[in-house]
């Protein structure tokens, strides 16, 4: 009989179970989701610990506005109800990023691991958030919030008066003085560090600490800060049709003579006129021009020769109707050849009062003329087949707002049940929540891990943002 050899256990991996135990990973996760965010730093966040799911809603509110009332002493004071009206806000933010490790990378050490796998996947998880926290000017821009600036036109000549109009604006919005916040994308940022203010450390008060730590620093009482995130469309990209006005018209007019081809223009398109934004609601024919009928009044004198530019609008791809609350891919065709959305692009399904507008958060060219986009959220009413979608004009959309301008809704998810064969846990901290799944894949021979979030966004008060131009 040969001699028996006894078997010796030998560990298979160089690294022990930590590198497996989703604890760890949620922690870590939500460590660098929250150093990751700008916007979500900046907001009102809503946070519980009871587990929901997609789709639930939950209320969050916003505190009424009082009056103030004068008295004497034979009578008594005004009594008024201090209410907090309820803000409803679905769930339907579910974000998720997912990956696999294979058996050979499951011989790395956690640090290993977590610099390669863990890092990468909780960032792009705070850069949707802060996309989708951002593309929210689409929504405050059709909710009545106040555009200062021109599109296009932000030099380091003008920022700073951009910017103390954009401060201006929310002196005369009731904005409260304290918690005001200025995020400003790549493009601006270089405008306003051109600018002298903001570079000066003995104007600025802070003795250049800002700089060094690079922060814009504080500004007019406006907190600065640059968010790579912020909604941008370069004119190039944009399927434009340049010309000028025809007759000089002055502010407060609501009709501008062009000479654009009057059978080119579709109801509804947005034209940048002098550097400002409008809608035109109608077009007459001027003898083969355009005459524009605007949404509302010129924001100031335009002469004839100043430029205009129309954005050609184009189309919800045929078959591509979705119902409201739809949250994936939406087809859009029928734009130019090579001039496909991308992300940063604001677009606008509907007229007049059914008008909704969004920020695309992702995008896809299927093909030269159609581009499959993702919306900053779900949308908020159906579309048709054929629909027109109208394109916002190109440029940066950047904000100045106070923390309870925008809300970020957080709830945390169920933890996946141990008897589905997989590990779970959920880490909450300072009003976010990520849950971390793992799960062996034996046919690809590797772990699945999946971080995902859930959350929705509102917006609380249109009075507390501004939007400025660049």
């Amino acid at each position: 009989m040969k001699n028996f050899v006894p078997c010796v256990e030998v560990a298979i991996w160089a690294n022990d179970n930590d590198a497996l135990i989703p604890e760890l990973w949620a922690m870590e996760a939500l460590r660098t989701l929250s150093s990751n965010m700008v916007m979500g730093q900046l907001v009102h966040r809503d946070f519980s610990d009871r587990v929901q799911n997609f789709g639930d809603v939950v209320n969050t509110s916003r505190p009424n506005d009082f009056s103030g009332k004068r008295k004497t002493d034979d009578d008594n004071i005004t009594v008024q109800d201090a209410v907090s009206p309820n803000i409803p806000v679905p769930l339907d933010q579910h974000i998720h990023v997912s990956f696999k490790i294979k058996d050979g990378e499951l011989s790395k050490a956690l640090p290993d691991l977590i610099e390669r796998y863990l890092e990468p996947a909780a960032r792009e998880c705070a850069e949707k958030v802060d996309q989708i926290l951002v593309g929210q000017v689409a929504r405050l821009l059709i909710e009545g919030s106040v555009g200062v600036g021109g599109v296009r036109l932000m030099t380091k000549s003008n920022a700073s008066d951009y910017v103390l109009s954009a401060n201006t604006q929310l002196d005369l919005n009731r904005a409260p003085k304290a918690g005001r916040s200025l995020v400003l994308g790549p493009r601006a940022q270089q405008a306003a560090l051109g600018a002298d203010l903001f570079v000066s450390s003995e104007k600025r008060g802070d003795q250049g600490t800002a700089l060094r730590t690079a922060s814009l620093g504080s500004v007019y009482g406006l907190d600065a800060y640059m968010d790579q995130n912020t909604p941008y469309r370069a004119q190039g990209d944009s399927d434009v049709v340049a010309g000028t006005v025809d007759t000089a018209a002055v502010e407060g007019a609501t009709t501008v003579n062009t000479d654009l081809v009057h059978a080119d223009v579709t109801d509804n398109e947005y034209f940048d006129i002098a550097g400002k934004v409008y809608r035109a609601t109608s077009a007459d024919d001027g003898g083969g021009d355009a005459d524009l009928t605007l949404d509302r009044g010129l924001e100031a004198d335009v002469a004839a020769t100043d430029p205009i530019y129309r954005y050609d609008a184009a189309e919800v791809k045929a078959a591509g109707g979705q119902s409201a609350g739809y949250a994936k891919e939406i087809d859009i065709d029928t734009h130019a050849a090579n001039k496909n959305l991308t992300v940063g692009a604001i677009v606008t399904f509907g007229t007049g009062a059914s008008s909704h507008s969004y920020t695309v958060i992702a995008a896809s060219a299927t093909s030269t003329t159609e581009t499959q986009v993702l919306l900053d959220r779900p949308l908020d009413s159906s579309i048709a087949a054929n629909d027109a979608v109208f394109i916002y004009p190109a440029g940066g959309v950047n904000m100045a707002f106070t923390r309870d301008a925008v809300a970020l809704v957080s709830r945390p998810l169920a933890l996946v049940p141990s008897q589905a064969g997989a590990s779970s846990f959920v880490a909450s901290y300072e009003g976010l929540s990520m849950r971390v799944t793992m799960q062996y894949d034996a046919t690809a021979q590797g772990m699945i891990v999946t971080f995902d979030l859930l959350c929705g966004v509102a917006v609380l008060d249109e009075r507390l943002a501004v939007i400025l131009w660049s």
